[in-house]
């Protein structure tokens, strides 16, 4: 059981450090230490969404956190991750959604105020947009 542990977990650190390697790459910073600089802020504001997917986050707040401009937030972290920070909080909260739909944990209309969406219908719309179905079929 300890081996099987421990072959999982070395196959997971290394997919880890691939993709960490892959992000790095991706910046355009010449001197190494400021791209891992850059990817560690980019990373902790998208702990930050992960974190809270259902909260409301204004850019400025997240630059904040990351120590940096608006502006250069928004293109290393599309940069990074290959989305803007808006989609990818999008993202993030439509997928929760989807996991507590199919869990039949929560209604489409409790998921519209959970995750921060401004009525049923605007969450119906960016739900089917990435999924294909309405909430309630998907449910």
């Amino acid at each position: 059981f300890a081996e099987r542990i421990a072959r999982v977990t070395a196959r997971a650190m290394g997919e880890v450090l691939v993709d960490a390697a892959g992000r790095l790459g991706r910046l355009s910073a010449e001197k190494p230490s400021t791209r891992r600089s850059l990817l560690e802020r980019v990373e902790r504001v998208r702990g930050r969404l992960h974190d809270a997917p259902e909260a409301a986050f204004r850019l400025e707040q997240l630059a904040a956190l990351a120590g940096m401009s608006q502006f250069h937030l928004a293109r290393t972290f599309r940069a990074v991750h290959g989305e803007p920070i808006v989609a990818y909080h999008r993202r993030l909260k439509l997928e929760r959604a989807a996991r507590l739909l199919a869990a039949d944990a929560a209604s489409p209309t409790q998921l519209t105020e959970t995750l921060g969406f401004s009525d049923p219908a605007a969450f119906s719309r960016a739900f089917k947009r990435r999924y294909g179905v309405a909430p309630g079929v998907y449910r």
